[in-house]
């Protein structure tokens, strides 16, 4: 069964980050594919606590993560001069920070920096399998941009990965 689940996640994950892919659609309907993504780990949230209240904060905790966007940073390669001035809803928390503490956003580490912070984000309520992903989230990025130079199977990875740390996190129940 997990298997599936490992495989569902991955083909989520892909359907999240490139839509669904059908401009006709309201807007509202490509974010189902965050939604679904996202429930898993709620549930996770929900059988580590034994409350569903959590179960649905770890779910919405989740989906809010997956929407905070990674679009300047996806490539792994830094922010390119067209995105220094927009930045995306994850990095509004990070980029100052790393901005702070001396960083460059121009070199890849902080694409690293901005993908770990947004899988930390995703994979909490999935605690404490759900911390690999703060490695395995931009990773999925790394290697799918240099083997293809297309986030489709970054956003594949991310899902597999995704799904493994949920299989883990349920299996220590």
């Amino acid at each position: 069964m997990s298997e599936f689940n490992i495989i569902l996640m991955a083909f989520l994950a892909r359907a999240a980050g490139g839509g669904l892919g059908v401009s006709e659609l309201p807007r509202w309907c490509n974010r189902i594919p965050e939604l679904l993504f996202a429930l898993p780990f709620g549930y996770c949230a929900w059988i580590s606590t034994g409350s569903i209240g959590w179960g649905i904060f770890g779910w919405v905790w989740s989906f809010v993560a997956m929407e905070m966007g990674h679009g300047n940073v996806y490539r792994m390669t830094g922010i390119d001069g067209q995105f220094a001035d927009r930045p995306q809803s994850i990095e509004k928390i990070v980029r100052p920070i790393f901005t702070r503490l001396g960083g460059d956003i121009t070199k890849p580490h902080y694409s690293w920096v901005v993908m770990g912070c947004k899988g930390l984000l995703i994979g909490l309520p999935a605690f404490p399998c759900g911390l690999a992903l703060t490695v395995l989230w931009p990773f999925a990025y790394f290697i799918g941009n240099r083997t293809e130079k297309d986030s489709a199977v970054a956003e594949y990875l991310s899902g597999m990965f995704a799904g493994i740390v949920i299989a883990g996190a349920i299996a220590l129940q």
